[in-house]
């Protein structure tokens, strides 16, 4: 069976780190495998579905065989409850994990979602608080009251619709894979509000996403045989001593009517 990757318009995405760049194919194919995977864990019929089913799964419930990525990512919307394990399936939406936590011991009366429901379809608080931990009962009633129609069905949580989007699946891999940044958030914006020149807002964004070619920087892509400042030699060419400490930023700083004096070796950060 063959793949045919679509390149669209948004197939290059600005980089922190390293400037602009293509998206990478791992997490892209991984996200196409993934929409394969919600085919099947949703009980897809089409043809290729049914030849991956037989061959693959031969009658096991795909999420036990590739729980690990779906588990925070999909849960169930309580219809009738006829289908769902207590413990075992994901079913409660608004959950921090989707499953139930269970008081000091589990009780085994209760097998499917449809043991706690009334004769009415509403849920039974009592037979809610029997089992579950506050905080699983009020994230199941927070669900609100089964419809009672039709079967439970699948819902993709990181989409408001609830519909399943290959570029949901790559940005959740793409921010998991991605560095942490000191940066606070609410500074990534401030320098694009800021009433000052193009070029300047610019040269802000590459300094906070540590995007200038540094030498501290390309030392950590390629091989430098010498990383010191070019201008001082006093110390390793980073962003804060290129435009704090260095003894030629220092004197630039002294010179400008801006009241701003760096005090070197201080630990200051340039977003400070």
């Amino acid at each position: 069976m063959g793949c045919i990757l679509r390149i669209g318009i948004n197939c290059v995405f600005p980089n922190p780190v390293e400037g602009w760049v293509f998206q990478k194919p791992k997490e892209m194919n991984q996200a196409y495998l993934a929409k394969w995977g919600w085919n099947l864990l949703t009980g897809s019929q089409s043809l290729c579905c049914r030849i991956l089913e037989a061959k693959y799964l031969k009658g096991k419930d795909y999420l036990i065989c590739n729980q690990r990525y779906f588990e925070k990512r999909a849960c169930k919307i309580i219809a009738d409850g006829n289908d769902k394990r207590i413990w075992e399936n994901p079913w409660i939406s608004h959950g921090k994990e989707f499953y139930p936590k269970a008081n000091d011991a589990r009780v085994t009366g209760y097998n499917r979602v449809v043991n706690l429901l009334t004769n009415y379809g509403d849920w039974d608080i009592r037979k809610l608080n029997y089992p579950f931990d506050k905080e699983s009962v009020s994230a199941i009633l927070k669900g609100g009251r089964p419809s009672g129609q039709g079967m439970d069905r699948w819902i993709w949580t990181k989409e408001s619709n609830g519909r399943f989007l290959c570029k949901s699946a790559y940005l959740i891999q793409a921010l998991e894979m991605a560095p942490h940044y000191d940066v606070a958030p609410f500074l990534w914006n401030k320098p694009w509000n800021s009433n000052i020149l193009e070029c300047h807002k610019i040269m802000w964004w590459c300094i906070l996403s540590k995007a200038l070619p540094i030498r501290a920087i390309l030392s950590k892509r390629f091989h430098l045989e010498d990383v010191a400042c070019p201008l001082c030699g006093g110390g390793e060419e980073t962003l804060e001593h290129l435009f704090l400490t260095c003894n030629w930023a220092f004197h630039l700083w002294w010179s400008f009517p801006w009241g701003i004096f760096p005090i070197s070796n201080s630990g200051i950060r340039l977003w400070d």
